[in-house]
């Protein structure tokens, strides 16, 4: 689904390849990564079984009731690996984790997708990391910037140049299975859960438990900040159950519960009451204009959304911590 700032539905998009077989069709509605490409605002679309659709931004469309049905087609189908948790977009090309089953170390890098053919041709890099359970990145107009992989107890940031990965810009260690990247301005944040989970598979997400959090000087990789959770959040394969709402961490807990980071504190603190009686599973979070915008793995499908301004209040109402 397509939706606007609001989350107002603009189109949809609910076709499958296997109109016959459910478990298949299920995998193929399967997401694992929504990225827009730079310069062109398509947006490509990625899939338990490696497939990318590739649409144009439906942005166009005039205010009105959406269909139920299918609704908007894709531009162009390709064909790439499958079962990879982990994307993000580098210019018009793509920077991913090795596939989960296969626990390859490092990250594959494609080729541009808007010249490729149809089957997707990617080369690996920094293999010497370890395998990849955590990614963001960074890259300008003129294709330079920056990647950020997370792994088990390190975080290494490496230079980018037009789709390809050079040198390491720095390197740091954490006590953590690093789950969560987020740039802010001049740093880098990253949090996991407890060290030790790399080999959790994705039907036994509750035994990811505790972790950490801690923030980095994106230029030198100097430790700013490093903090415990106070409790578990919602940890699991794929899931990003933290976002940074006014700069502050914000984690979501199995339960939709909310946590949060005060200002030099060296644990996390419980911002809100629990949404369900039972666990929810692995979390998503994102701001999405001025809302914190939560999904989960279990519970049904649906959203949980949280005005901004009602965080921060909660927020200027907790205790402070000074450094």
């Amino acid at each position: 689904m397509f939706a606007d700032h609001s989350l107002r539905p603009v189109a949809i998009f609910g076709d499958t390849g296997f109109p016959d077989d459910d478990e298949s069709s299920q995998f193929d509605l399967d997401i694992h990564a929504v990225i827009e490409l730079a310069d062109t605002g398509a947006v490509a679309v990625l899939n338990h079984f490696g497939l990318l659709r590739i649409f144009a931004p439906p942005w166009s469309r005039e205010p009105g009731p959406v269909p139920a049905g299918p609704d908007l087609g894709e531009q162009r189908r390709l064909e790439f690996v499958e079962d990879i948790e982990r994307v993000v977009g580098l210019g018009d090309h793509l920077v991913t984790s090795e596939p989960r089953g296969r626990r390859l170390d490092g990250v594959l890098i494609t080729e541009p997708l808007l010249s490729a053919g149809d089957l997707i041709v990617a080369d690996a890099a920094h293999e010497s990391f370890g395998f990849v359970s955590a990614l963001t990145a960074r890259s300008t107009s003129e294709g330079t910037g920056w990647v950020a992989l997370g792994g088990e107890g390190h975080v290494r940031v490496v230079e980018a140049d037009r789709g390809h990965l050079g040198t390491t810009r720095w390197e740091s260690s954490v006590d953590f299975l690093v789950a969560v990247l987020i740039e802010s301005g001049s740093s880098l944040w990253a949090a996991g859960s407890a060290s030790g989970g790399a080999d959790v598979d994705d039907y036994r997400w509750d035994q990811l438990k505790g972790g950490g959090l801690a923030q980095f000087d994106l230029a030198n990789g100097a430790v700013l900040a490093s903090a415990r959770f106070g409790e578990d959040l919602a940890w699991g394969s794929g899931g990003v159950p933290m976002a940074l709402v006014d700069d502050v961490p914000c984690g979501v807990g199995r339960r939709g519960e909310l946590h949060v980071l005060p200002a030099g504190a060296a644990v996390t603190t419980r911002l809100t009451t629990e949404v369900a009686t039972r666990p929810l599973g692995i979390a998503h979070a994102a701001v999405v204009s001025d809302q914190l915008v939560v999904g989960f793995n279990r519970g049904g499908y649906q959203l949980h959304v949280t005005p901004v301004p009602v965080l921060s209040k909660l927020m200027r109402n907790l205790p402070l911590h000074r450094v």
